[in-house]
């Protein structure tokens, strides 16, 4: 999907953009880091919210 996107709408496109964004907070809540006392709190903030843009996409 990422290749995709990035290949019709190119890498300045808002579809891209959003599409990476996605990526990285998918990544980042499979393995945390840097990870501090706020870490867990934010992971549960951020997990239904990109569950809803995977959804979207």
């Amino acid at each position: 999907y990422l290749q995709w996107v990035v290949l019709r709408e190119g890498e300045e496109s808002e579809r891209w953009l959003q599409a990476k964004a996605i990526s990285e907070r998918l990544v980042w809540s499979v393995d945390p880091r840097p990870v501090s006392s706020d870490t867990r709190a934010e992971l549960l903030r951020m997990i239904p919210e990109v569950v809803e843009e995977l959804r979207k996409a």
